[in-house]
């Protein structure tokens, strides 16, 4: 499945980037940062037959003191697991959101943010031919824009909300579908 092979490939490539950073740029003043979040994706158009799918992905930003924005790699999975004879089926989309993250420190604790860019999408469906389950995947680039707010516990941790917007499209078992929607995420944060 591409979705997996984009995900692992992508999670392999975040953690080499973290590492080096931590020492490499100490004397730099990164300011960079990691975050788990977890929410809902409610898709676009009734293309799926249940257009609420349960999301997770990983958060990144990069970003020196003196920059105005950070640049932001973002990873994303939403889907739904359904049932025919027996059989479990899987929807699933998401993508990689490359862009920029502007944040803004309002008091000791409040923290907005805005980000956007490009969506480097992928969608995967299953169907059930002739009591075999066939698998097809389609790739797009879209676009993503976020809003949100983050509350800073201390130096390091952060939690938050955001909404995110994405846009994309896909061609499965001869359709095209809206794999785009509006994500409402939770998010945990370290920032290093």
């Amino acid at each position: 499945m591409k979705f997996k092979h984009l995900l692992a490939t992508t999670a392999s490539a975040s953690l080499l980037l973290f590492l080096p950073n931590v020492q490499a740029h100490d004397a730099d003043v990164w300011q960079n940062r990691v975050s788990l979040i977890l929410g809902q994706k409610k898709l676009d158009d009734n293309d799926f037959a249940d257009d609420s799918h349960g999301a997770f992905g990983i958060m990144a930003d990069f970003k020196r003191k003196s920059w105005p924005v950070s640049i932001a790699v973002d990873l994303l999975a939403a889907g739904q697991d359904s049932k025919e004879d027996g059989r479990t089926l899987e929807e699933v989309t998401g993508g990689l959101h490359l862009g920029i993250r502007k944040y803004w420190m309002l008091g000791q604790h409040f923290e907005p943010f805005l980000g956007g860019g490009i969506n480097l999408a992928v969608a995967e469906r299953q169907r059930l031919i002739d009591d075999y389950v066939v698998s097809q995947d389609d790739e797009d680039v879209g676009v993503w824009l976020a809003a949100g707010v983050n509350w800073r516990l201390d130096k390091n941790f952060v939690v938050g909300l955001q909404a995110r917007y994405t846009e994309a499209e896909a061609e499965l078992f001869n359709s095209q579908l809206d794999t785009g929607g509006v994500y409402s995420l939770l998010s945990v944060g370290y920032q290093f």
